[in-house]
Parts: C-alpha cells; sequence; structure tokens
C-alpha cells in the first residue's frame, strides 16, 4: 500500500499545480492605435472587463486570490522603444484601473509588458491558413533570432527586417492589414486562485468492470475531493 499511497500524493499535487496554472477568469482590453488610456465604450470593452471585474470582487472577499496578470504586448510595426513604453503604460493603465475597481492588494497584481507579441503572432499565422507565403513566414518566426549581430556586435538585421523584406514585402504588407492590428492593440487580463471552485460530477455508473474490483461503496470513498486534500 505504500508505494500507492507515495504515488496517489504525488499526483495530487501535481494535479493542485496544474490545476493553479489555469485562470479562473480572464478578459482581453482593446485600446486605440497608440493610445495608452482605457475607454470601455472602445471595441465593447466593458463587456468583457466588467464581468471580470466582478469575479475579482467576489474572490477578493474570500480573500482567494493568488495573483492577476495583466499581459500587454504590440505587433512589431513601429520602434522597439516606443512599443515597450507603450505595453508598459498599458499595463500601467489596466492595474489602476483594477486598483480603482476591486481595492485588491496591489501586490496581487503582476504586469508583464512584452513588447512585440512575437509568439502571439506565430499562433496567428499558424492559425490563418490565408496567410502569403505562410509556411516561409513561420518558418522565419521560429527561426530568426530577433537581433543578428556581426562579428563586432553591431546589429546588422534581425526578425523584422528579414520579416519585412520576405517574398518583397507580400507577407509583411498582409500581415501589417489583417493581424498586426489585433496585436498592437491589446492586452490580457488573468485571474488566478488559490482553491478552483470545485464542480459536481456525476456518479460513475455501476459496470461489470467496477463491480469486479470490489464493493463500489469502497471505489467512492477514494474518489471523494475530502479523501485527497486529507493526503496533499
Amino acid at each position: 500500500m505504500k508505494p500507492f499511497i507515495v504515488l496517489l500524493i504525488s499526483g495530487t499535487l501535481a494535479a493542485a499545480t496544474a490545476a493553479a496554472q489555469v485562470p479562473a477568469d480572464s478578459a482581453k482590453v482593446y485600446f486605440r492605435l497608440g493610445h495608452r488610456q482605457y475607454d470601455p465604450s472602445f471595441e465593447n470593452n466593458s463587456s468583457g472587463m466588467n464581468p471580470f471585474v466582478n469575479e475579482v470582487k467576489r474572490h477578493n472577499a474570500a480573500s482567494n486570490i493568488e495573483r492577476i496578470t495583466v499581459r500587454s504586448y504590440t505587433s512589431p510595426d513601429g520602434t522597439n522603444a516606443a512599443n515597450e513604453r507603450l505595453s508598459r503604460n498599458r499595463c500601467r493603465t489596466i492595474s489602476e484601473y483594477l486598483l480603482n475597481e476591486t481595492g485588491i492588494d496591489p501586490s496581487l497584481i503582476h504586469t508583464e509588458a512584452e513588447g512585440i507579441a512575437w509568439d502571439e503572432l506565430t499562433h496567428m499565422v499558424e492559425a490563418d491558413t490565408s496567410v502569403p507565403y505562410r509556411e516561409e513566414v513561420l518558418e522565419l518566426l521560429r527561426t530568426t533570432p530577433v537581433w543578428v549581430f556581426d562579428d563586432d556586435n553591431r546589429v546588422v538585421g534581425g526578425r523584422k527586417k528579414s520579416l519585412m523584406e520576405l517574398r518583397g514585402g507580400v507577407p509583411y504588407r498582409w500581415l501589417y492589414t489583417n493581424i498586426f492590428p489585433a496585436l498592437r492593440n491589446a492586452v490580457a487580463v488573468s485571474l488566478f486562485v488559490k482553491q478552483p471552485e470545485a464542480t459536481a460530477e456525476p456518479a460513475p455508473e455501476k459496470n461489470e468492470k467496477t463491480e469486479s474490483l470490489g464493493n463500489p461503496e469502497n471505489l467512492e470513498s477514494l474518489e471523494k475531493p475530502e479523501q485527497l486534500e486529507n493526503l496533499s
């Protein structure tokens, strides 16, 4: 029995750790091009943020918030310095909005100003089969460094420059029109809680397999959440 108990404890802890990484709620905020101000009416922002704020308030009242992450990113167009500054400002704007609306402890908010959203761009290209020269674009995004240096450590190229030059700029111009707007305007907020709310699961159906394992009441006692909690 001892190996079984150790395995069960390890599995329970691993499951709890994995569950803690899944947000209990999330929302996306959109900004006007080049702006850092939060506008509830723009792109119907309030329809996503109002329920999110209510969830934050509810979990905060129960002291159940682990953290809130505020992630801001931008598209490749524009200078890197401007993109990074805009990302930081937008993170600060949404963080201040959440503090004012919910009254939570500021230490619970974690900001991640990511600048250019290369990973997000890659995912969007992967999901859109209409991107011109899509496979070449994906290869470039996956393998080209953000910066390329010469032997004297001077920047001589990089991912953005290579993307702009690929196939005479045809893919870049298409991305600029069809994908970049979604990247340059968004901030994502996620709520992580300490104790995910339990969801009721239907009792297992009685069948030949469960009967062959012994008394069904013993099986049910092993599956009760409180039994697992006592082992963790």
